[in-house]
């Protein structure tokens, strides 16, 4: 807001819900598209390998994770794209409060290092295998 702005004004300035959407998508879809196809691929099979073998799934986590595919593209929104691919493929959903509840998560967000500390969905694993003793 500048010196002598009204409320009225800075409330104009403000983005609508759907120009915040439109931005999300475009971002998401530019990200993807600058990202590396084999990069995409390698990254896509990693991440079924480790659903497999863990119950849930953050961000953090799987760009802390040994092996995961290097070189990542330049920018970490890269992987925001792949994970959604994942929901749309039933590998995972996002964790809801009654997960917190059955004790299989701590959190339905977590901040995030790589993103300032923002907030980032807890993903559940769908094809999860536990390991039998």
């Amino acid at each position: 807001m500048t010196f002598g702005a009204t409320h009225r004004d800075h409330a104009q300035a403000q983005m609508t819900l759907e120009e915040a959407i439109t931005n999300r998508d475009t971002g998401m879809t530019r990200a993807d598209e600058a990202a590396h196809v084999s990069w995409k691929y390698a990254v896509d099979k990693f991440a079924e390998d480790y659903l497999r073998r863990h119950p849930t799934l953050f961000v953090d986590d799987l760009w802390d994770t040994d092996g995961f595919p290097q070189p990542a593209p330049d920018r970490a929104r890269a992987l925001g794209p792949r994970i959604v691919s994942w929901a749309k493929r039933g590998w995972i959903r996002r964790a809801k409060p009654q997960d917190i509840r059955t004790g299989r998560i701590l959190a339905t967000s977590r901040p995030s290092v790589r993103s300032n500390l923002s907030h980032k969905p807890v993903w559940v694993s769908l094809i999860y295998q536990e390991e039998q003793p």
